[in-house]
């Protein structure tokens, strides 16, 4: 029970350090004005991406998050086209998770009209 406590302090300390890192850098009140991307997410993105002014386009992003699709050719025949997984796993969950709580967000507003 001692142990518990004792992480559940050190994890306390990690989201305050977090935070204040996260007040410092003004990409994180931008990034955070998209739906579904909080202070965790938006820390993901940033520490994921570093410096994003070194991709010259959102395909580049995209390729490496992972994100871009892949198929198959064989000859005369073509196989469906899937996402890559290639890329950065951390990155391309934070966008899964961003989305997914979008998605739920904009269901509550509809469900309350």
């Amino acid at each position: 029970l001692r142990l518990f406590a004792c992480t559940r302090a050190m994890a306390a300390e990690v989201q305050a350090h977090l935070a204040a890192v996260l007040q410092a850098d003004p990409r994180t009140a931008l990034l955070q004005t998209i739906p579904g991307v909080g202070p965790t997410i938006a820390a993901t993105l940033l520490a994921s991406l570093g410096e994003v002014r070194r991709f010259q386009a959102a395909a580049q992003v995209e390729r490496f998050a992972g994100l871009d699709l892949r198929g198959w050719q064989s000859g005369a025949r073509t196989g469906p086209k899937h996402i890559s997984h290639r890329g950065d796993r951390r990155l391309r969950t934070a966008l899964f998770q961003a989305a997914l709580a979008a998605v739920r967000q904009s269901l509550r507003t509809w469900d309350d009209e």
